[in-house]
């Protein structure tokens, strides 16, 4: 949850937050798009003994990559005016528009793990002040908008969990390409894994497909070598590890035979190839394997 204060000229008793668990998305094919819950911590302004009530008029905002600053989208949800007289607790919706285009640029940023925005408020308020009016034999107290103001906030380092965006927010954008499969990086061989996984979810978002295959073929080369130091060549490295590994070394071996199998009559030149799906298949299958060879290493003790 990431909290910043809504500064109302030297006043700094407001403050609005953003949870990053309570992001959502929806509209999904016609009009995808994040819903981000605001919620203000509102009160008047000055002490007790003379509050200034004020109205929230309007909130602009716009949504950014934290780590490149890239400006994503901007907010089209309309926001109704929120008049402060009293202290209390509201939440407004925030809605960000995504096009295909602009969710593969955060899913690229992304690179499969969680994903960091930063979201840019401007605030325009309407500033109240009092009149005292004889009215026969009474008197009244009018309030009329006397001022307005503008104020900016940013509420940084609003860090989605990769398994709450692919759960819960990517399915209702329209993008079914993702399956989340959680992978430990506890153990020292499977922490040095992890990078060669990442490089390959790099790639992955590059389209190159190539890259993909190569990078998932030396995270198994290291697990393969952390398995049999722990094993030997015992039943569970020669059978349990080893008929898990063929298969995956079949796979991700398909991108070194490509030239010969052109060659062969069997096949004909235009089919013989290797698309994102074979590299979605194959990344899937790594971060599979990464699991299977932690548990076994705990099973070694």
């Amino acid at each position: 949850m990431v909290e910043a204060t809504l500064q109302i000229r030297q006043y700094s008793n407001n403050k609005v937050t953003i949870d990053a668990t309570e992001i959502t998305g929806e509209g999904a094919p016609t009009f995808p798009r994040i819903i981000v819950p605001l919620k203000m911590k509102l009160s008047p302004l000055g002490d007790e003994n003379q509050k200034k009530e004020f109205v929230i008029l309007g909130i602009a905002s716009a949504l950014f990559i934290q780590d490149t600053q890239q400006k994503i989208t901007v907010s089209s949800s309309p926001t109704y005016p929120y008049r402060v007289s009293n202290n209390y607790e509201i939440t407004s919706r925030l809605e960000f528009g995504l096009s295909p285009d602009r969710l593969q640029i955060v899913e690229a940023q992304r690179g499969g793990g969680d994903l960091n925005l930063r979201f840019d408020l401007w605030f325009t308020l309407g500033l109240f002040d009092s009149v005292q009016v004889n009215d026969g034999a009474n008197q009244r107290t009018l309030k009329f908008l006397s001022d307005i103001e503008y104020s900016a906030v940013q509420l940084s380092n609003v860090k989605i969990p990769q398994s709450h965006w692919v759960k819960n927010i990517l399915p209702h954008l329209g993008s079914t390409q993702y399956f989340l499969v959680e992978v430990p990086k506890g153990d020292k061989a499977i922490a040095k894994s992890w990078q060669y996984v990442e490089r390959a979810e790099e790639a992955f978002g590059r389209w190159d497909t190539k890259g993909v295959l190569s990078n998932c073929r030396e995270v198994g080369k290291v697990l393969d070598t952390t398995v049999k130091g722990q094993y030997g060549e015992g039943f569970t490295y020669k059978e349990r590890w080893g008929r898990a590994f063929k298969v995956f070394t079949h796979l991700c071996s398909l991108g070194l035979h490509l030239e010969d199998k052109s060659q062969e009559e069997a096949f004909s030149g235009q089919e013989v190839k290797i698309t994102r799906a074979d590299a979605e298949l194959v990344l899937v299958l790594t971060k599979a394997l990464m699991k299977f060879a932690e548990e076994l290493m705990k099973e070694r003790g």
